[in-house]
């Protein structure tokens, strides 16, 4: 009878010890969901380094619906980004990236459009 106790108890504490991981477990999820949030909105100095470039639209920008451009970040690689502004921008023509507001680059149409290949 002592042997089926001890076993009881035995099991009672790894019941606890598989709760107790699981909480943490779970808190850990919540955690790596909250920091990927976060990273999302995370602003690289890379990023920054788009500022003043040339980009090409790749698919419409309107007013309160951000498209995407492709542009070359500042190793020279082609990179595509969501990007908004507050005109009416159309596929193939040329922006100037602007700032960045919540991840997403603003952009404004250059007067003098290259054409779908000329970003820089």
């Amino acid at each position: 009878m002592n042997n089926l106790t001890e076993i009881t108890n035995t099991f009672k504490i790894i019941g606890i010890a598989l709760a107790a991981l699981a909480a943490v477990l779970a808190i850990l999820r919540v955690w790596e969901v909250i920091m990927r949030r976060l990273a999302r909105h995370h602003v690289t100095s890379t990023d920054l380094d788009l500022i003043g470039r040339r980009a090409i639209v790749m698919a419409t920008i309107r007013p309160k619906r951000p498209g995407k451009i492709r542009c070359q970040n500042a190793a020279g690689q082609e990179c595509i980004a969501e990007a908004s502004s507050d005109q009416l921008i159309r596929r193939g023509q040329e922006v100037l990236i602007s700032a960045i507001e919540s991840g997403c680059l603003r952009v404004v149409l250059l007067e003098t459009s290259l054409g779908a290949g000329g970003y820089s």
